[in-house]
């Protein structure tokens, strides 16, 4: 409900598109399922090298049937990964969205400010404003500040993501340099 100025029992109110946003998380395994998908890669590749080199390193001559079950292996750890940079892939496409959100929300908030500016650069200059009208402006500055304090956050949160998503891309980097270069021997 909107109230004018004149009206002294009732404070000013904005209309909000959500008066809480909801926080923005992502959805982060946990340190066991991690450990648990790490263990298995690490135990997959630990046997893949095992079964194409003696215990002292020499080069061995495998048969059909373990050639095959390798390539199989090869090919469960490339799937994961493809589905790893897909999920990376759609999260970058969430942040793009999420920072687009945030720039038209910072843009609204300036118009909003410089509208108001405006308004108040209108009003012929009196002695003092009436009670209701500084309790008026106390409430707006009160909500523009609670909006950018908002702001701020969703500012924060983009950036841990961000640094999430670069940490997780260069540790999926590192495992399949890691598995070109085993292959490779």
């Amino acid at each position: 409900m909107t109230v004018m100025a004149g009206d002294s029992d009732r404070g000013v109110k904005f209309p909000t598109k959500n008066p809480s946003p909801p926080t923005l998380r992502l959805r982060r395994r946990t340190a066991f399922e991690v450990a648990e998908a790490s263990n298995a890669a690490r135990d997959s590749i630990k046997a893949i090298v095992d079964s194409t080199r003696t215990p002292w390193g020499e080069p061995t001559q495998l048969d059909q049937g373990k050639v095959s079950e390798l390539e199989t292996s090869l090919r469960q750890l490339e799937m994961m990964l493809v589905d790893r940079e897909r999920t990376a892939a759609e999260n970058e496409a969430r942040q793009a969205d999420r920072d687009r959100e945030l720039a038209e929300g910072e843009a609204l908030l300036a118009a909003r400010e410089q509208r108001l500016k405006a308004r108040l650069e209108q009003v012929p200059a009196r002695a003092a404003a009436s009670p209701a009208e500084r309790a008026a402006l106390e409430q707006l500055k009160a909500e523009l500040e609670k909006q950018e304090a908002t702001l701020q956050e969703l500012r924060q949160q983009i950036r841990e993501r961000e640094q999430f998503l670069e940490e997780s891309e260069n540790t999926l980097f590192d495992i399949v340099q890691a598995q070109q270069e085993k292959e490779t021997e």
